[in-house]
């Protein structure tokens, strides 16, 4: 009579019929082990007979293990108890040898990832990259970046972002660009070989060069620098090698600051959309053909716009504003914006729709776009009633995610404590003090990128007040569970 085992819901009978051949160790042996013994090698269920192992089933051709249950018999398990693992979204543990569902882990706004121990219900988590600066002159724990609207290149394949284009204070003609290893954290000075930008090359307002515009070129593997004035584009291959490429058109205003940027790669442009000028915002689209380097308009008459937002959406061509102010008047009032715009660069003109409820109007978000997914990721912002007095201000950490097929948004993390107020000065204004942690950056705009080969978003902003510009990481794995 064949003995059957039965080890919980997911367990698979074993027999003692068609043993298989001898094993090759000291169980071939006749009388080394106990008649009806029962053991596992690997994924095989082998018994006893006659003194001798002999296999009865190998699990694995049901996609199952081997263990052994309460009475020392020898079972096809599904999972072993306090196993876990995600099945869409959905945490699943084992009980009586099958999985059986935990957690919907989106019900807490979370979601289910795999990891070494199994798997578990995890919160969308920003990541600080804490910064090393190895330098003989220059030292400290933050980033080196322009001042005027932050901007960064990276490049994936070497995990290495470019913050500046710099040069040394003594000998003008020693150019290097601040580079940073996104492994270690150390940022360090590379120096730039070939033809660089002149000491005298205007970026922007009259020949200063705080307003960089900085890119990596998927398509050429060169390093991209310019400003909105410079009469050229610097472009630096993998050995630091630099040329200048000259650019013409139709150039952005030259007394504008705090302009909005999106390098394009796919669409091969350049974007330029929200900027402060001496009597007015911004309230056209400046686009740079990142080939043939020339300027034009491409659109113009929209409202007058800064401190907001930029995305591109490479599929459907369009550009996404987010947030920001909008004055009438050439400055003298201003409106805070709780709205987003959808451009259309090719008919002209824009739509806007509102931003969630739980936003509002907001200015000084980050904003980037995700072509997998199809979403529209916007981080923080702030309102700013006083830009003197911060304890009359509103500061923002949460992240959202728009679909921009469905028109809905989706908070992915939520607002969280983003610093602390110091006591009033003379004149009764608060400074804010941003917890480093964050990223929490007060009014301050930082810039986000979707990073495609680690599918994760990566923002670089300054923390106010000392703890200067910093970069944080937040991995997307699983965040379509939420969306």
């Amino acid at each position: 009579m064949r003995r059957l085992s039965f080890f919980g819901a997911g367990a698979l009978v074993l027999g003692a019929a068609s043993f298989a051949a001898c094993q090759t160790d000291e169980s071939t042996v006749p009388g080394s082990c106990e008649p009806g013994a029962w053991r596992c090698t690997g994924t095989v269920a082998e018994r006893c007979t006659d003194g001798v192992f002999a296999a009865s089933v190998d699990c694995a051709d049901t996609a199952q293990s081997c263990a052994l249950d309460a009475g020392g018999t020898a079972v096809c398990v599904s999972c072993t108890d306090g196993a876990t693992r995600c099945t869409d979204g959905t945490l699943e543990l084992c009980s009586g040898a099958s999985f059986q569902s935990s957690a919907v882990c989106a019900d807490t706004g979370q979601v289910c990832r795999t990891t070494g121990a199994g798997a578990a219900c995890v919160a969308l988590a920003w990541t600080q990259l804490p910064i090393t600066i190895e330098d003989p002159v220059v030292n400290g724990s933050s980033l080196m970046v322009p001042i005027d609207a932050i901007s960064f290149a990276y490049e994936p394949a070497s995990d290495v972002f470019v913050t500046a284009f710099d040069r040394d204070l003594t000998v003008l003609a020693d150019t290097f660009f601040w580079r940073l290893d996104g492994a270690s954290g150390v940022h360090d000075k590379q120096p730039l070989s070939g033809t660089t930008f002149a000491a005298s090359e205007g970026f922007c307002v009259g020949g200063e060069d705080w307003c960089q515009l900085l890119g990596f070129d998927p398509l050429s593997s060169e390093w991209v620098v310019l400003g909105p004035s410079t009469s050229g584009m610097m472009r630096v291959g993998s050995s630091f090698a630099s040329s200048i490429v000259a650019v013409t058109g139709t150039h952005p205003p030259d007394s504008h600051v705090s302009r909005t940027h999106r390098f394009a790669w796919p669409a091969r442009k350049l974007f330029l959309y929200g900027s402060t000028g001496p009597s007015s915002f911004g309230d056209a689209v400046y686009a740079l053909d990142l080939d043939a380097a020339s300027w034009s308009v491409a659109t113009s008459g929209l409202p007058q716009v800064d401190d907001n937002c930029l995305a591109h959406d490479p599929s459907t061509g369009l550009l996404y504003s987010v947030g920001g102010r909008v004055t009438t008047d050439g400055g003298n009032t201003t409106q805070t914006l709780a709205t987003y715009a959808v451009i259309d660069l090719a008919a002209g003109g824009q739509s806007t729709a509102p931003l969630p409820v739980e936003v509002g109007a907001r200015q000084a978000m980050s904003c980037a776009f995700d072509p997998g997914r199809r979403v529209l990721y916007a981080f923080g912002g702030s309102v700013v009633n006083d830009p003197w007095d911060e304890a009359q201000n509103e500061y923002h950490n949460d992240l959202w995610a728009l679909d921009v097929d469905q028109g809905t948004w989706t908070r992915l993390v939520a607002d969280s404590a983003s610093g602390t107020l110091g006591p009033p000065d003379a004149y009764g204004d608060h400074p804010f003090t941003g917890y480093p942690e964050g990223p929490n950056f007060g009014q301050n705009r930082g810039y986000l990128e979707y990073d495609a080969a680690h599918d994760r978003l990566v923002v670089i902003g300054a923390v106010p007040i000392f703890t200067h510009e910093q970069i944080y990481f937040l991995d997307l794995g699983g965040v379509e569970q939420l969306l």
